[in-house]
């Protein structure tokens, strides 16, 4: 069993529908209830054909065998069903208007479901046993159908109301071979057939058209172009939306960061002005951890080793000190000066040298801390 009939006797199981038969002695229940309801042909209200389409390309026989169909029929509204097989085209035609006409005289069951005009309407043979290669006398609902099959595709029926015998299938087969046809030669089976007719055994799926990958994709092409159109117009607008988004949200996030900008604009400015201000209070503070003149005179003239000696030309600037000592009772020693502000801790890399004048000496000296 395959996937699709299990997946149909599930449906049957719990959504079956009700379906009808309409044939020439009415309007009856169908024997089987499908998974789907059914408006069912009789065999013998319909006309079948088989007709190969081979010289049509495949994306065309649909269309040409809709302008075909009422060229076949004798009727003035036709209604069909054509299962395909390949190229080649089995249909069934009926006449539409009389079946839409009610039952004159005819038997008509009173437990009938009310069916719509959407329901879809198939031809009763689609819903008995399919069969390979052969002849084979089916029964049907009403009446016998006498049937040539080759490899799966049913090249000729005939319908009659009684069970045929002999005479019936001799004309039949001569038929065939007056046409010329290749089924006259698998008619030669159709009294064996006689001999073992079919039952009428409906199965509730009707027939479906195998086809091939390639023949769906052809069948469906235009669709898959809309398909693939609508996809790429998707992705598209997909995509539009997006920049159009992103332009959105770039467009909130510049006027987010206008506003903020304008709040912390004061904000930065108070903090340039802090900074200034703190570098400004650093600055005077490391002036006030310097030490003052008064106090470098003090440490100096403590630090002279004599008590004559005069302070000149006192220059002090950036740490570094210059003086002038002069003593004129006696000449100055310089490397007593020397020793004497090495000794004081605040004073470093004393340098004392004789001046121009005499009896003076010129002390330059760094001060620390």
């Amino acid at each position: 069993m395959t996937i699709r009939q299990s997946l149909g006797a599930i449906r049957r199981r719990f959504f079956s529908a009700p379906a009808t038969i309409r044939t020439r002695k009415g309007v009856h229940l169908f024997p089987v209830r499908p998974a789907n309801s059914y408006r069912v042909v009789g065999r013998g209200l319909c006309i079948f054909r088989c007709e190969d389409f081979a010289q049509i390309p495949r994306d065309r026989r649909r269309s040409a065998l809709a302008f075909q169909v009422p060229i076949w029929s004798p009727f003035e509204r036709t209604g069909y069903h054509c299962v395909w097989s390949g190229s080649k085209a089995m249909v069934w035609c009926w006449d539409e208007e009389a079946l839409d006409r009610s039952p004159d005289n005819a038997e008509v069951d009173p437990d009938l479901p009310e069916l719509d005009g959407a329901v879809a309407v198939l031809p009763e043979t689609v819903f008995l046993p399919r069969k390979t290669t052969g002849a084979a006398l089916q029964r049907c609902h009403d009446g016998w159908e006498i049937q040539i099959w080759k490899d799966g595709v049913l090249l000729d029926s005939r319908w009659f109301s009684e069970q045929p015998g002999k005479s019936d299938i001799t004309r039949f087969h001569h038929s065939l071979r007056q046409a010329g046809s290749d089924e006259s030669q698998l008619a030669a089976g159709l009294p064996a057939a006689l001999t073992n007719p079919l039952p009428a055994t409906h199965h509730p799926d009707p027939w479906i058209a195998p086809r091939s990958a390639r023949e769906w994709l052809e069948d469906n092409e235009w669709s898959l172009v809309a398909a693939c159109v609508f996809a790429v117009a998707a992705a598209l607008v997909w995509q539009e939306a997006r920049v159009w988004k992103y332009r959105q949200l770039t467009e909130v996030a510049a006027g987010e960061y206008a506003r903020v900008q304008d709040e912390l604009d004061p904000i930065l400015a108070s903090r340039d002005d802090f900074v200034k201000l703190r570098r400004r209070n650093e600055s005077l503070a490391a002036l006030d951890r310097q030490p003052s003149q008064a106090y470098l005179m003090k440490l100096v003239d403590d630090a002279l080793p004599a008590e004559s000696a005069q302070l000149h030309n006192w220059d002090y600037q950036q740490k570094t000190l210059r003086f002038v000592i002069e003593e004129k009772s006696s000449t100055p020693d310089p490397i007593a000066y020397v020793r004497a502000l090495e000794s004081v801790p605040e004073f470093a890399r004393v340098k004392v040298e004789p001046a121009r004048e005499a009896d003076r000496l010129e002390v330059t000296l760094e001060v620390e801390g």
